[in-house]
């Protein structure tokens, strides 16, 4: 039996270079001296410091191990003891010129929301965004769209529930005030349901009068749930919104009962839809007091 003399020394030869070359190359990355002996000078990063820090930092993790950064619940402790201040987190963001001028996302309860309020909770308190499959998961089988969270703080709730009452009993007080029951709906559901009212009203008056026998007003009213001491006001704030409705002047009573039937669809159709219950101001009003927190959840999704 014979050997080929180069298959004894290539093979060896081929892995010497290989290391060699490894070792070359891990060379840049890691430092030449003991790092105990030599950390408060040494840059840790040799090797990565042509990138910006933090890019730095990041690939130093995934190629070196260890961790760059304390856990952020420890800053979050400290910002709360008040080791970390206020003053001390927007110097920080004042410094990060990506973000930019801070940015209007939208108004809650009369007050502007930024982009930059919102990335300070982020950081203060965690909220991170929810994967889309999750989010699905959650809205059905864990009822997220009807219950706060089990770990949401107790103040946290009790705020939240007690601005949903206050909220509620506002709506409730308006109508028959300066609102009829579609805008109280429209205004629980972002809907312009008292446009859709006001339109097929100016249908029906453009198209003539109907041979149908009218039904009473007062009938209608007490269709739609709104309390007696409240009828006259309520009648009057029909008035105001058909007021530029062209022939809605003519027969103010005609053009009420018109109003009052086409709000009876709607309102019917949007109470059904929406909350399962029929579209009546004692109705509604018991739906939202009877489960509060379903409605201050339903609230902050349609927010």
């Amino acid at each position: 039996m014979t050997t080929d003399p180069s298959a004894t020394t290539t093979a060896p030869a081929d892995k010497r270079e290989r290391l060699a070359h490894e070792l070359e190359h891990w060379g840049h990355l890691l430092p030449s001296q003991g790092p105990m002996t030599t950390f408060v000078h040494h840059n840790t990063l040799h090797g990565l410091q042509h990138k910006p820090f933090e890019k730095a930092v990041a690939e130093g993790e995934l190629l070196l191990g260890g961790r760059a950064y304390e856990p952020v619940e420890r800053g979050r402790a400290r910002h709360r003891a008040g080791r970390i201040t206020d003053a001390d987190l927007d110097a920080v963001f004042a410094t990060r010129t990506e973000f930019g001028p801070a940015e209007v996302l939208g108004t809650a309860g009369g007050r502007t929301i930024t982009d930059s309020e919102i990335r300070r909770l982020q950081l203060q308190y965690g909220a991170t965004a929810v994967p889309a499959a999750v989010l699905r998961d959650s809205m059905t089988s864990g009822d997220a769209g009807r219950r706060i969270a089990a770990d949401v703080p107790q103040a946290a709730r009790a705020r939240l529930l007690s601005q949903a009452q206050r909220e509620l009993a506002a709506g409730l007080q308006r109508v028959g005030t300066d609102w009829t029951l579609a805008d109280w709906l429209g205004a629980l559901l972002d809907l312009d349901a008292s446009a859709a009212v006001l339109s097929d009203v100016a249908a029906t008056l453009a198209a003539g009068p109907i041979a149908t026998g009218p039904t009473p007003v007062a009938r209608l009213l007490r269709g739609l749930g709104i309390p007696t001491e409240r009828q006259d006001a309520y009648l009057a704030t029909i008035d105001a919104n058909c007021t530029d409705v062209p022939g809605a002047n003519l027969d103010p009573a005609h053009t009420r009962r018109l109003w009052l039937e086409a709000e009876t669809r709607v309102v019917r159709g949007l109470g059904r839809r929406h909350f399962g219950v029929p579209g009546t101001f004692e109705a509604l009003e018991s739906y939202f007091s009877r489960d509060l927190e379903a409605h201050a959840l339903e609230a902050l999704w349609r927010a």
